[in-house]
């Protein structure tokens, strides 16, 4: 063990000498660039990347497993790809500052109404009762973060319903693998203060098998190929909420695979002069 630490630790040092700020900086601005879509999963935005990634690997010819970088696997996930917009009269709600779609949202079309819920009221059983009786399949439940565990599974069969923050949260595809038949979105206070009604149109799209794949290359060491010092990332990001906006992801983590292209291309300039392999995985 402490001979590995070591090892790691002198691979970190030397790495430090090995670093190309330009190089680093060309890779943050291609892998952030609109023409990777965000590097999510509309337009194949996680393959454009791993295709450069890949590229990248064989400029320096790291070596394959199985005649491939590849590692194929697929998951399902939730997708905006189309049109996208929340307005109110001639008010055009801005995506990703007034308002973000939640991951497993479904498609709407439609000029709905405003209910607003009454948070103080969520403990009172006559108040829970009255809802219960209101139609709620043309409206928009708006009701205060703090509810979203309560309403977020729509027992009320509501057309959509809105989560109201005080500074709007970063967009997250966390549970975009569990989609619901109706819109939701976290919306900025501030901008839907005093809003009666609302125009939704949304296209989401369901992926049952999204086919991906993780970039894998190595170095071989000359002492102990089968021990290897691994050095990884993950390549993918966000992508796109509808067909404006993209989230270029340069800290998340378009960074983090400079650094690790920066030190493949380093260290494959040491082939046969490092006692231990070096692998680098690039994940989606």
């Amino acid at each position: 063990m402490l001979k590995f630490i070591c090892a790691s630790l002198a691979l970190i040092i030397t790495s430090l000498y090995g670093q190309d700020l330009e190089y680093a900086k060309s890779i943050v601005n291609t892998l952030s660039s609109e023409s990777m879509h965000g590097r999510g999963y509309v337009n194949g935005g996680d393959s454009l990347a791993a295709e450069f990634i890949a590229n990248e690997f064989q400029t320096y010819n790291l070596h394959k497993w199985n005649n491939t970088y590849f590692q194929h696997y697929s998951f399902p996930i939730n997708t905006f790809p189309g049109k996208l917009s929340i307005c109110s009269g001639s008010r055009k709600f801005i995506a990703a500052k007034d308002f973000n779609v939640n991951a497993s949202s479904g498609s709407i079309n439609g000029e709905k109404i405003i209910f607003r819920f009454n948070e103080k009221k969520v403990d009172n059983t006559k108040y829970l009762t009255k809802l219960s009786k209101i139609d709620f399949s043309n409206k928009v439940i708006i009701a205060d973060n703090k509810l979203k565990p309560l309403i977020y599974s729509n027992h009320l069969m509501a057309a959509a319903l809105f989560f109201e923050y005080d500074k709007l949260p970063v967009w997250s595809v966390y549970d975009g693998e569990n989609p619901v038949n109706w819109f939701s979105a976290d919306v900025n206070k501030k901008s839907f203060k005093k809003i009666k009604k609302v125009n939704i149109v949304s296209e989401s799209v369901f992926k049952e098998k999204h086919n991906t794949r993780n970039v894998i290359g190595f170095v071989p060491g000359y002492a102990y190929k089968d021990s290897f010092v691994v050095v990884t990332a993950h390549y993918d990001h966000l992508g796109r909420m509808g067909k404006d906006v993209y989230f270029p992801g340069a800290n998340d983590n378009a960074s983090g695979i400079a650094l690790m292209l920066n030190l493949a291309k380093h260290y494959s300039e040491k082939i046969d002069s490092l006692p231990y392999s070096i692998a680098f995985m690039a994940f989606s």
